[in-house]
């Protein structure tokens, strides 16, 4: 609310310079592990953002379709935000960024190796979820994430 107070006759450059540095942080903060599953949480992030935008451009009314204001202000959904988020911690996590024993994680890899295998030369184990809390964490969701790139290439 001190933001909307004070910017309210900002700049459009301003608002989205004052969104990308105090708002969009707090949005996208740890989202490796805390990243929603639930439709209702997802909504709950994304409209706190689509709010954001039409402030930033002063564009309430419903006649001004919100992806419009995604492209004029170049930010992309948390939802691309979150996925990418999620690959690149993958990355570094392959590539021994972190302090982690990814041994439990990571398991040799086929001798038969797909396209996807020969850029990763790692392949991850697969996980069986037989609940949400776990199906949604990250090396499961990450798994299903990169599944769709891998079979692109």
């Amino acid at each position: 609310m001190v933001l909307k107070r004070n910017l309210k006759h900002a700049s459009s450059d301003v608002k989205l310079t004052a969104y990308k540095t105090f708002i969009l942080p707090i949005l996208v903060y740890a989202s490796v592990v805390w990243d929603p599953f639930t439709g209702t949480n997802i909504n709950v992030l994304e409209n706190v953002q689509r709010k954001s935008l039409r402030f930033i451009h002063t564009k309430f009314q419903r006649k001004y379709p919100v992806s419009e204001l995604y492209a004029l202000s170049g930010v992309n959904l948390l939802k691309h935000r979150r996925m990418f988020t999620r690959i690149k911690f993958l990355f570094d996590l392959l590539n021994n960024r972190f302090k982690i024993n990814i041994s439990k994680y990571i398991s040799p890899a086929p001798q038969n190796y797909t396209q996807c295998e020969v850029i990763i030369a790692k392949t991850l184990k697969e996980f069986n979820c037989r609940i949400n809390a776990f199906k949604y964490s990250f090396f499961p969701k990450v798994l299903f994430t990169t599944g769709a790139p891998c079979q692109a290439i």
